[in-house]
């Protein structure tokens, strides 16, 4: 992986020459003004409910949102982000407050920002992505069912509780539920309602502007007597630097960490949500961190609350028509202005409005959706999300919180041990071949964009065969950053394609890509592939084969080596596995076995002829030394669907030109008059699969040895539609499943034969 130096300039070089320069320029002007007016108005009620919910003035989330909003957007590494207060950070602040203090607060969001700023002068960021996904789902929607909690007594009109915990906040409900205010539950619900239903209709209006005006418009012609957020401070700024304490420093630092944490993984997490929809550059993390430290510098010396990425500003400053950093500015602006012109106006907006927005906004943090996505794709990552959040809504926030962090540390370690990724030459001129193995998950991006960096370096118009075949699991965010990669360099004039990726992950990946560039890039087979990268060039069958021999050299080689040492020496296998010679019927893939575990005699029908029947040598051959010289205890004839044998036979249809095949055929033509006149060709496959079992029996040294209990005989067949095999079942007469003892009739069995060929 390339070293890359430390950012001693804090980015300002590159700030100035790509990022500043749009800043005075007319292009686009029109759309940021646009934006950011829009923005502005979802900020201010944001801003102020967030600053009620974590314990602190109104007036220091207003100066947060400001400060945030000047100082991100000049330095940060995602050019349409919006940052400030936000609502995922108003327990843990509200904790530190109730804990520590104003001051303690202080301190808190400075040693954050001075850390984040190391971070990103370091070129530290893309460690962030190291918390696992599980765990920060867990801690988002634990976060949200505390605020949620936290804010009920406020929307029902009531006291507030004595203590923040979540049982005691539920008690405090339950003892003084009777005295609920009716309008502030009208007030409240109509808030959330709002600003849950409005983006449905019209995503890019200030959603939270609107659920805020409206209750407060009906609270004044109603004259309704409920509590308002009261005048705001002349003077948002605090009027003096905040004091550190000297008392409690661990306890400090550690819920230092904890904000660092929570703060930076909000806000990476959201540059990579909206990235693909942005029509700019892709964000720098590193730089987007020097971004936060500073603003969270600024706000804290400021008297304000700790800032993050605002997901849901920034959508809106998207969807509303940004086009540069200047959007973010201009909100800052229009924020200042609105504190000026309408602070008595603010002052009157309802305390149950505000928590209906934070209520609704709390909500979508649980985000059931993605908790159901993730049981899909793992319930291992699904039971670390679930315990997150029950040790967060039922525990100590400041313990459970580190305790969730501390498992997101041990699970990241071991899953950045679980993926590898090689760079190999493939067999093709100007293509390479690139081999994933291991779990892609949110804590293999340091590997995907080092792999990135690779592909870049490989000829310009060569292709890339992703080889996917040893990838054990996938999440929804492995897969879109799969996604991104694979559609970067399809885009970019690199023929792809993408080969053995389970089909539950195939569908995450192709889901993950909503151009549907990917799915016309998989492939089943090595053939599929060559199809792939040359579809103008016909392969020759020969060509396939030594091209899979010279994959066979160089990799097979080195993954089984003491393997193939010890074939060399000797065969030692343990089963006689007769089947079709059907090109679909692959023993070893059917049985997940390796070389020299299973003696195969495969022909036409699966047929051993009696002993004594002239045409017995090759396959009596085949079972005398498996018994005699390899002392083979397992017998297995397999027949299987669609066989093209047995319709031939079944139908009497033996085309002209083939007297071999028809002679081979005659030993098995005895099951004829066993079959009912309506037989499809699965009876005559399964029928047939026992009669070998009898042919089998004629042999003495067979007979010998399972007189001896030295001998077993399974007769099986394989149901190539669906990949399921059954026994033959001698107690019952019928097929089983082998998993289980689920009878299997031939009807059930039967696949669609008429396009298979004898051939």
């Amino acid at each position: 992986m390339k070293r890359l130096r430390p950012r001693w300039d804090l980015g300002l070089r590159s700030l100035l020459r790509h990022e500043w320069r749009p800043l005075v320029s007319r292009d686009h002007l029109r759309a940021d003004l646009i934006a950011g007016v829009t923005v502005a108005c979802a900020a201010v009620p944001l801003s102020l409910a967030i600053a009620l919910a974590s314990g602190v003035t109104p007036g220091a989330g207003l100066v947060t949102a400001i400060v945030a909003g000047v100082v991100c957007a000049l330095f940060g590494g995602m050019p349409l982000a919006i940052s400030g207060p936000a609502v995922a950070m108003t327990v843990l602040t509200a904790a530190i407050v109730e804990t520590h203090g104003i001051s303690g607060l202080m301190l808190v969001v400075c040693v954050c920002g001075v850390l984040q700023l190391v971070t990103g002068v370091f070129r530290l960021g893309r460690f962030i992505w190291f918390v696992p996904v599980p765990v920060v789902l867990g801690l988002t929607a634990g976060i949200g069912a505390l605020v949620v909690v936290a804010q009920l007594p406020r929307a029902l009109g009531l006291p507030p509780p004595h203590a923040s915990h979540i049982v005691d906040v539920v008690r405090h409900i339950g003892q003084y539920v009777g005295d609920a205010e009716a309008s502030a539950i009208a007030l409240s619900a109509a808030a959330a309602a709002v600003t849950l239903l409005l983006p449905w209709w019209l995503p890019q209006a200030p959603a939270v502007f609107v659920a805020v005006a409206i209750p407060t418009l009906l609270a004044a012609i109603l004259h309704l007597d409920s509590p308002t957020l009261g005048a705001l401070p002349p003077s948002l700024l605090a009027s003096q630097l905040p004091t550190f304490p000297v008392e409690g420093l661990l306890s400090l630092l550690t819920a230092s960490l904890m904000l660092y944490a929570l703060a930076s993984v909000e806000t990476l997490f959201l540059s990579a949500a909206v990235d693909p929809r942005v029509p700019v550059a892709r964000h720098d993390p590193d730089q987007e961190l020097i971004g936060q430290g500073l603003g969270n510098l600024a706000a804290a010396l400021s008297g304000g609350l700790p800032i993050s990425g605002a997901i849901s500003r920034t959508a809106l400053n998207v969807q509303a028509g940004a086009r540069t950093r200047r959007a973010a500015l201009v909100q800052s602006v229009a924020l200042l202005a609105t504190v000026l012109v309408l602070g008595p106006v603010l002052g009157r907006i309802p305390l149950a409005a505000l928590a209906g927005v934070l209520v609704a906004v709390a909500l979508r943090m649980l985000n059931p959706r993605e908790f159901l996505g993730l049981l899909r794709a793992s319930r291992t990552d699904a039971a670390i999300c679930g315990v997150t959040f029950a040790a967060l809504v039922l525990g100590d926030l400041l313990f459970d919180v580190r305790t969730g962090f501390g498992a997101a540390f041990a699970i990241a370690v071991v899953r950045i041990v679980q993926i590898k990724v090689a760079v190999e030459p493939a067999d093709q001129p100007d293509t390479a071949r690139v081999v994933l193995r291991g779990s892609i998950t949110r804590q293999s991006s340091l590997y995907i964009e080092a792999l990135r960096a690779e592909v870049e370096l490989l000829p310009a118009r060569g292709a890339v065969i992703f080889e996917l075949h040893e990838v054990t699991a996938l999440d929804p965010s492995g897969a879109a950053m799969l996604a991104r990669l694979f559609t970067d360099i399809d885009t970019r004039g690199r023929t792809i394609a993408i080969v053995g990726l389970a089909e539950t992950h195939v569908a995450q990946l192709v889901a993950a890509d909503p151009g549907g560039r990917i799915a016309a890039r998989m492939a089943a087979t090595e053939t599929d592939v060559l199809r792939l990268l040359s579809p103008d060039h016909v392969t020759r069958p020969i060509e396939r084969l030594i091209a899979g021999a010279q994959r066979f050299q160089q990799s097979p080689g080195r993954r089984r080596r003491l393997l193939i040492e010890r074939l060399a020496k000797a065969q030692d296998p343990h089963t006689l596995f007769i089947s079709c010679a059907d090109s679909r019927v692959v023993p070893t893939l059917l049985t997940s076995t390796d070389p020299g575990e299973l003696l195969q005699v495969r022909n036409l029908g699966n047929i051993v002829p009696p002993s004594g029947d002239a045409a017995m040598p090759a396959e009596g051959a085949a079972v005398e030394y498996a018994l005699t010289r390899l002392r083979i205890t397992e017998i297995v004839v397999c027949g299987h669907s669609g066989c093209g044998a047995m319709t031939a036979l079944l139908t009497r249809d033996l085309a002209a030109g083939m007297p071999s095949v028809a002679e081979w055929l005659r030993p098995a033509a005895a099951l004829l008059a066993r079959l009912p006149a309506d037989a499809t060709p699965a009876d005559a496959a399964m029928a047939n699969v026992v009669l070998q079992l009898e042919h089998l029996r004629t042999y003495p040294i067979v007979r010998e040895r399972l007189a001896a209990g030295q001998l077993q005989l399974h007769g099986w067949y394989y149901d190539i539609g669906v990949g399921a095999l059954s026994a033959w079942d001698d107690d019952s007469e019928q097929f089983v499943a082998l998993v289980g003892a689920t009878p299997l009739s031939a009807s059930d069995l039967a696949a669609d034969v008429e396009r298979v060929d004898l051939a």
